[in-house]
């Protein structure tokens, strides 16, 4: 063989290798880690590496150690801590390893906490996992009725190792408690011992992955699962309300040559089954109705992608049949995405177009507003149509960065309309929202950036912005316009870890129920800024501590309208691995 021909040879093989199949586990043999968790927790703050593979690009997961939810940020503010996560490490033998970590802390806001972490592996043949965490709070915002609430969870995981498939199992339990609160002026006219909200959460999820190293089967992912969530108050029947959803999802794709034209090449296809039955008041205007309601989602997408040059591509067609009990539906929208890899690694620019179903349930809707009112309506929403394009990518491997714009077409979307000094309503205590649905379009803008060395610094920027134009609404009553995140860390010879985040949310807008014979009032809420810093010390390789503040600028802001948050809180505590 001559020096041309080996070197045609070489650059076909290198191609090849860096051509983007199937998950990344389709040439190579399964590669398995065993999860060390400890007090250090080493790649918590780690900016997650872009995927520049085709497919529909997504945000670049920014790993921070500030990490607000929507009902602890905007509700109570309370002193939130870095949940425990896994560090991976390639294991060296073939014997069992076991860590735990535990962690507790208390805050200012009588806030007791506790979180404990234990992980079990043993090379190529299992992994098993075990999270529970508990989050109290006993404070009051002074000039409002009991603002207690608490959060527990306990989950389990559980994956085996075969040659050829992976086998997970997840479980878990999620109880969360809650009070509407509200001026205490007028408390005296209502019964606030039946103000005490309590979500339980039942959850499950099995997945099935093939390994095969060999491009050309037919690889396939399925997952079966579910949850029932559900409302348990004693005292009122208006709130007694639950959700039940079973689910399965699968992909399967097979490499498949269609044309000498274009390299890589496969025929796959998508789908899911989602089913629900919600009990409770369905219809607040026709008086009680407790009946259950079933809908159910069947959607199925065939696909072609491949890969010419720097060009990739994915045309497909999603087919979606909605069924309720009010009505059915069905849909065709597109699944399209193109990508141009400009350079390697570094920089990808991408566009496409798509819609779905999507269903704003009860569970959906208490994780984002936990005063959302029990009467909500059975509702789903369509993306009748998406357009999206941006560019993504990485320097030097230490800054990833995502910027995109999207436009769409929707109709049921929904919007949270304020019940406050309303006594008209069916709910026998005010200071609620219910859900409004219109029709329109969306234009939104996002962009994130990350900066990472090592496990020395971090910091990160995301900003995001919503413009809605609606059939009815003049605004988008609930809806966040705009919202400014800052943050990071920087570790001090390895002993003492600073952070900061600060987050900005800019003005929204509010419709108001005072009296139901009454126009609704719209209220312009203002921006606000919510300042966070803490500290890490790390005494020895197993003993931690840690101090925290919350909303250290102690603005009583509102997210939602008349839910002021609490102000400035404080969190100390320590961790200890084993």
């Amino acid at each position: 063989m001559n020096k041309k021909k080996t070197f045609i040879y070489l650059l076909i093989f290198i191609q090849f290798i860096n051509a983007p199949v199937f998950a990344q586990n389709n040439n190579k043999k399964h590669n398995e880690k065993v999860v060390i968790v400890g007090s250090t927790e080493p790649v918590v703050t780690q900016s997650r590496k872009i995927n520049l593979t085709p497919g529909k690009p997504v945000q670049p997961d920014i790993k921070k150690d500030f990490d607000f939810t929507p009902k602890d940020k905007y509700f109570k503010a309370p002193s939130k801590f870095t949940p425990i996560k896994p560090a991976t490490f390639r294991t060296g033998g073939n014997n069992d390893i076991y860590n735990n970590v535990i962690k507790a802390g208390f805050g200012t806001r009588i806030s007791p906490y506790a979180e404990f972490f234990h992980s079990q592996s043993h090379k190529g043949k299992y992994k098993f996992d075990f999270h529970a965490s508990h989050h109290s709070s006993f404070g009051n915002i002074k000039g409002y009725t009991d603002t207690k609430y608490s959060k527990s969870l306990a989950e389990a995981g559980y994956t085996r190792f075969f040659k050829q498939q992976i086998v997970k199992f997840n479980l878990g339990y999620d109880y969360n408690t809650n009070k509407n609160y509200f001026p205490s002026t007028i408390a005296d006219s209502l019964n606030t011992d039946s103000l005490k909200l309590a979500y339980n959460d039942f959850f499950f999820n099995t997945t099935i992955t093939s390994n095969y190293r060999n491009k050309k089967r037919l690889h396939h992912t399925i997952n079966i699962g579910g949850y029932y969530f559900f409302n348990k108050i004693s005292q009122n029947y208006y709130n007694k309300s639950n959700e039940l959803n079973i689910y399965t999802d699968f992909d399967l794709h097979k490499s498949f040559r269609v044309t000498n034209l274009l390299e890589y090449q496969y025929l796959g296809g998508n789908g899911k089954i989602k089913y629900y039955r919600n009990n409770g008041i369905s219809d607040i205007t026709n008086g009680i109705d407790s009946s259950a309601v079933n809908s159910a989602l069947i959607s199925l997408t065939p696909y072609f992608k491949a890969r010419y040059g720097i060009l990739s591509f994915k045309a497909g067609i999603n087919l979606s049949y909605l069924y309720s009990q009010k009505s059915s539906h069905f849909r065709v929208f597109p699944d399209i995405n193109i990508t141009v890899n400009l350079f390697p690694e570094y920089l990808e620019l991408y566009a496409g177009s798509d819609g779905n179903y999507e269903r704003n349930g009860f569970k959906k809707l208490v994780s984002e507003n936990p005063f959302v009112s029990q009467t909500i309506p059975e509702n789903w929403k369509a993306t009748k149509i998406r357009f999206y394009g941006g560019f993504k990518g990485n320097i030097a491997k230490k800054v990833d960065f995502n910027m995109q714009i999207n436009w769409s077409m929707f109709d049921n979307e929904y919007f949270y309309i304020s019940t406050f000094n309303d006594f008209t309503q069916v709910q026998p205590y005010d200071n609620m929202f219910f859900i409004e649905n219109d029709n329109g379009s969306l234009l939104n803008f996002n962009f994130q950036l990350t900066y990472d060395i090592s496990n020395k610094a971090n910091a990160y920027v995301s900003y995001n912005y919503n413009s809605y134009n609606l059939d009815n609404l003049v605004n988008p009553s609930g809806k966040i316009l705009s919202e400014l995140k800052v943050g990071g860390y920087y570790m001090i010879k390895g002993k003492f870890k600073p952070r900061a985040e600060i987050i900005y949310v800019g003005k929204r807008y509010t419709l108001n129920i005072t009296n139901a014979f009454i126009s609704p009032q719209e209220i312009e809420l203002k921006g606000f800024v919510d300042l966070n810093l803490g500290l890490d010390y790390y005494h020895t390789e197993n003993l931690s501590g840690f101090i925290k503040f919350n909303n250290i600028l102690n603005n009583k802001y509102q997210y939602f309208y008349q839910h002021p948050a609490y102000g400035i809180e404080m969190m100390i505590g320590v961790g200890y691995k084993f």
